[in-house]
Order: structure tokens, then C-alpha cells, then sequence
């Protein structure tokens, strides 16, 4: 087969998946099914959503205004700025694009990438989960109450999991900065056979416990101030700390080096047997500093080594918020209309799932590793010629894949760079790309 057949086939399935993601029958229906738009005359549920990812892909658009002029400029048609306004302000608007948000994530459970049979064999997923908050406009305090009440009074986070092997988060939740993240968390039965992933803020006996008796693992940050009975202790050469054993913890008194620690929690809600891996690392002026991380993982199956490199792909779950917060314009709109601004968070939100589609697609396609970060951060050259391309009807077959053909050759290229520093970090948990396995780890 000719490289310009393959070129075009290649073209063409990518033009099917991505025209999947924006539905133009489909995103009309779902509209009336809101109430959104009821009927199709001077706005579009399909060139406003179009328009929507178009700006929310430019981290300088702060302004109703900015995104009226863009809808008129991709439409092709004159809407004065208070229907138009009038529309944005709908509350069913908020609601559409949260089902669109469903609708795409629905589309990226996937995956190119495998682990080893070892962590195969032991885990059917693992869970990374984390919360991410950002001021709003000072007005809508009442409806969106921070808890920083002097530099934030209004603020919402963003409650996120993401599969370590998905493309996009498996849930979203938004809520007021001001609830705790604990009530966003996933529930211990969906943690069955997982592992999960979570920062200090996740710290929580009960919860491990409950994760434990529901069959699933977890390896969560911990907070220096912890003052378990140490049980058992190992250093990071195997060899028995007995001088430790039988005291309660105490970071001023360990030396220099990383300790492998069974320990014992008693509270109200009775005893947690669980392992602690104690990390050092040495701070300004040789301080002593330790990194703790709760595990319920055995001694005998995963050194403390591969507990590290576990607990490091955490690290995916925080580039998903650098690209909604950098480079998807997840941030305060001028705007004192709750409404309008959650619907335009909800907006961002599938600005950022598209473009993680999107490079998730190209990636399976073209067989090459694409950085969804390095992609995002260029989204508007892509998104100002790739989302006109695929929901204009009246562009021929030929042109439109050739315009699809041409984006994804400037992705792969601008994403070519990424590949040793990542290819070395996936090396330490064996997590490959299936194209790749016949050759063995990347």
C-alpha cells in the first residue's frame, strides 16, 4: 500500500471519530430535549457549542462580547448582542453542555497504553482522583462561596477522576470552594480490584479501611503531623529497624534514609493495620525532610521503590487542570450571571475533553505517543481551523480531509519532542503503548 493511500485512509477514520464527538443531529436534539434551543432560526445549539470550544481553546478571551463576535464570524450571520446575550444567560444552556461534557467523556474510555503483567495481574484500573478550585467574580458570593472569604469570597472547585489508562475523567463534579473534597471522592465499592491514587487531602483511616474491605488498594499522601504505632520497620535495604518497633512515629527521630513501616491506627471506628513507606530527602541547609505515603500494597509484592514510581503517575490528574486552567480559559468571566458563568465552565471543561479526544485520537491512528499538555497548548491554531472544518455541511469530502490530514501532520510534529523524558518515566511502571508491545518497553 501506497504511503499516500494509507495517508488518506488514516485521514479519513480520524475525520469519522472526531465528526462522532460533535454529533450535528444529535447536539440539535439534545438541545430541544433541555430546552434550550426548541427551534433551529438565527442560533444554533451546533455553531454556539463550535464557537464555545473555538474561544475557550484562546486563553485571551475574558469578554461576553469577544464570544458574540466569534459565534457572528463562524455563523456567518448577524445576532444582535442582547438575544444573544438573552441565550447565554439560559439556564438550560448550563445543562446542554453538561450533557455534551458526558458525551464526550462517554468517548474516551480507550486506551493505547497497557501495564506489565504484574500490575495487570493485580489491578483492573487505577483511580487517580484530586480537586482543583478558582476565584470568581466578587458578586457571585452568595451562590458560590469560597473559603479563602478575603483573597476568594467566591470560588468553585472541580472535583475530577481519571483512570491512569483513559484518555478523559471518568467523573466531573463542580461545586462551592467551600465543601470538603472528602464528599466528592470515589465510593470504596467502585474501588474493587483498583488502585487509587490521592494527595493529603484524602488522608482518612475510615476510608482506607472501607477501600481495604471492598477488595480494592490505595497509596495516598500523608501529613507530617501523623503519629501512628509502628508495628514493623525495614529500611530501604530490607534490614529490621527493631529499635523503631513498638513506639509511636516520629519524624524528628529517624535518620537520614527511607523507612518501610507497618503500622497500627485505633480510633472510635477501631484499628487500621496498613504499611508506610517513609521517603527522605534532603531539604535547605541538610534539614531532614520526609515524604509519607499510606499503602495497603505488600512488602512482598511491590518494593518500596515501585511504590514511588506508582504514586507518581498521581501527577496525570494535575496536567489535566494545567491544560482547563491555562490553556481551556478556566477561569472567572466578567460576568455576574450565575448562570452564564457555569455554563461557561462547563464550556472550558469540553474545550479541554475535546482537544484530550482529539489527541488521543491521532495517537491511536497514527501509531505515534502525542502529549495532550503540548497539544493544548497550542488548541486555538487547531481549534480556529479544525472545528469550522468539521461542522461545515456544505465543504466537500476531499477538502475536509485534507484539512484533517494537515492538522494532524502539524500535531504529530509539534508533539515529536515529547518522547524520551516521557519514555523514561512510563519505563518505571512498564506502561506501554500496545502499538509498541512486540518491541517491549518504550
Amino acid at each position: 500500500m501506497s504511503t499516500k493511500i494509507a495517508d488518506e485512509r488514516k485521514s479519513i477514520a480520524l475525520e469519522k471519530v472526531l465528526s462522532s464527538l460533535i454529533q450535528i443531529e444529535g447536539l440539535s436534539e439534545l438541545s430541544r430535549v433541555h430546552g434550550f434551543i426548541k427551534r433551529q432560526r438565527t442560533l444554533k445549539a451546533l455553531e454556539l457549542l463550535s464557537t464555545l470550544i473555538v474561544c475557550c481553546s484562546s486563553t485571551g478571551v475574558q469578554w461576553l462580547s469577544q464570544i458574540h463576535r466569534a459565534y457572528c464570524g463562524l455563523s456567518k450571520r448577524k445576532i444582535s448582542y442582547k438575544p444573544f446575550h438573552n441565550q447565554l444567560r439560559k439556564p438550560e444552556l448550563g445543562e446542554f453542555l453538561q450533557s455534551t461534557l458526558s458525551h464526550l467523556m462517554s468517548q474516551g474510555y480507550q486506551t493505547s497504553l497497557r501495564l506489565s503483567d504484574k500490575l495487570k495481574k493485580k489491578f483492573k484500573d487505577i483511580k487517580i482522583h484530586d480537586g482543583s478550585s478558582f476565584g470568581l467574580k466578587e458578586s457571585l458570593t452568595s451562590v458560590f462561596p469560597g473559603r479563602f472569604t478575603t483573597t476568594s469570597p467566591a470560588a468553585v472547585e472541580l472535583h475530577c477522576t481519571l483512570s491512569l489508562f483513559g484518555t478523559v475523567p471518568n467523573s466531573v463534579t463542580l461545586a462551592a470552594d467551600c465543601e470538603s473534597e472528602a464528599k466528592h471522592r470515589p465510593a470504596p465499592e467502585s474501588l474493587q480490584e483498583s488502585l487509587f491514587l490521592g494527595d493529603r487531602a484524602f488522608e482518612d483511616r475510615k476510608y482506607f479501611g472501607d477501600i481495604q474491605n471492598n477488595g480494592g488498594s490505595y497509596i495516598v499522601r500523608g501529613k507530617k503531623s501523623i503519629r501512628p504505632l509502628i508495628v514493623k520497620a525495614y529500611d530501604q535495604r530490607g534490614k529490621r529497624q527493631r529499635n523503631l518497633e513498638g513506639r509511636t512515629l516520629d519524624l524528628a527521630k529517624l535518620k537520614g534514609k527511607n523507612y518501610d513501616m507497618e503500622v497500627e491506627w485505633t480510633g472510635s471506628d477501631g484499628m487500621l493495620h496498613e504499611r508506610l513507606c517513609v521517603l527522605y530527602k534532603r531539604g535547605p541547609r541538610n534539614k531532614k525532610e520526609f515524604t509519607l505515603l499510606h499503602t495497603n500494597l505488600s512488602r512482598k509484592e511491590f518494593r518500596i521503590s515501585e511504590i514511588v514510581n506508582l504514586y507518581r503517575y498521581r501527577w496525570q490528574i494535575e496536567i489535566f487542570f494545567k491544560e482547563c486552567k491555562s490553556y481551556a480559559n478556566l477561569k472567572a468571566f466578567d460576568t455576574n450571571i450565575p448562570e452564564i458563568a457555569e455554563s461557561l465552565i462547563w464550556a472550558s471543561l469540553c474545550t479541554a475533553v475535546f482537544n484530550r479526544l482529539l489527541a488521543h485520537s491521532i495517537q491511536n491512528i497514527y501509531k505515534v505517543p502525542i502529549s495532550t499538555l503540548i497539544l493544548a497548548s497550542h488548541a486555538y491554531f487547531f481549534a480556529n481551523k479544525l472545528i469550522p472544518t468539521l461542522v461545515n455541511a456544505t465543504i466537500v469530502p476531499a477538502r475536509k480531509f485534507a484539512v484533517i490530514a494537515e492538522i494532524a501532520s502539524n500535531i504529530i510534529e509539534t508533539c515529536r519532542e515529547v518522547t524520551l523524558k516521557k519514555r523514561r518515566s512510563r519505563d518505571l511502571i512498564n506502561l506501554v503503548h500496545e502499538w509498541d508491545l512486540a518491541k517491549g518497553p518504550i
